[in-house]
């Protein structure tokens, strides 16, 4: 789906489930890391350090909104702005929904 979308959305999307994965290799990496087994699982260590380690696609991209803060800052003000416009939203969207997905699955 994302292929037929206007380069900006279809980028959007693509750094949202880069951010989210990348966020989610660090979760498992800190977690690791506090239950004091990182040493014990060298090979899924390294595969989350190459998860979250992958380069930007595509570089130059600029940073998704945070959806919260833009959600919290129209309430205090009374007026929706959106710094990165509907691109953004909708990598930030993506994102979200990833996040949420990720979350979810662990939990299987």
């Amino acid at each position: 789906m994302a292929a037929v979308l206007p380069d900006e959305i279809r980028n959007s999307i693509i750094v949202g489930i880069h951010e989210a994965s990348s966020e989610r290799a660090n979760d498992q990496l800190r977690e690791l890391r506090e239950r004091g087994i990182q040493k014990q699982v060298p090979d899924l260590r390294a595969a989350l350090k190459d998860t979250r380690d992958l380069p930007r696609v595509p570089a130059g991209v600029p940073e998704l909104p945070d959806l919260l803060q833009i959600l919290a800052s129209a309430k205090e003000n009374g007026k929706l702005e959106i710094p990165s416009g509907i691109p953004g939203v909708v990598g930030a969207t993506v994102k979200l929904v990833a996040q949420t997905s990720l979350v979810v699955a662990s939990h299987f």
